[in-house]
């Protein structure tokens, strides 16, 4: 066999093996999540799904709107919990670590500027209510508590990876 046939089966190897991993991944980043309404455990709570429209980047804003709006009968804007958030992050530079921060703080303003822990930190705190992150992806909860608690029903959150950095957020209802 040539050099040339080598490297074409290699590559043809590779290309399945890429393509096997793509559908895996994409079957166990959706188990549980499938349709509006399914039911989700987390911490031995079931939850039922909400979807989030937001592959614009603003689905963990608006996921946090969502709990706000069901705790507070409100029906507050995700461009308002953008705002209060990265308000509670210029007003407290001590509490973040604006040095690890991959974006700028202009830039978090922004709608369509994609969240992260950080944000999540000074929603926790800033609204005094622990945030709960139930990563599918990762098959774990990420547990976010405030600096100082006034509420102890956390607002739950499920992620989704799409296998990249990003990934997406819905809201999740307590059944």
């Amino acid at each position: 066999m040539t050099s040339t046939a080598s490297h074409i089966r290699f590559l043809f190897y590779l290309v399945i093996f890429g393509v096997c991993i793509y559908f895996i991944h994409g079957y166990a980043s959706r188990q549980g999540v499938s349709k509006s309404g399914a039911a989700i455990m987390v911490d031995g709570k079931s939850y039922r799904l909400k979807q989030i429209s937001g592959h614009d980047n603003n689905c963990m804003m608006r996921g946090i709107a969502d709990q706000y709006n069901r705790t507070h009968s409100d029906t507050v804007h995700h461009l308002d919990v953008r705002r209060t958030i990265t308000r509670e992050i210029e007003n407290k530079p001590q509490l973040y670590d604006t040095d690890a921060r991959t974006v700028s703080i202009d830039d978090m303003k922004k709608s369509g500027t994609q969240g992260g822990h950080m944000e999540l930190v000074a929603a926790a705190n800033y609204f005094k209510r622990p945030i709960h992150i139930n990563d599918v992806t990762a098959g774990n909860v990420i547990k976010i508590p405030p600096k100082n608690p006034k509420h102890t029903t956390p607002w739950v959150l499920n992620f989704t990876s799409n296998g990249s950095e990003s990934g997406h957020y819905d809201s999740l209802v307590k059944q």
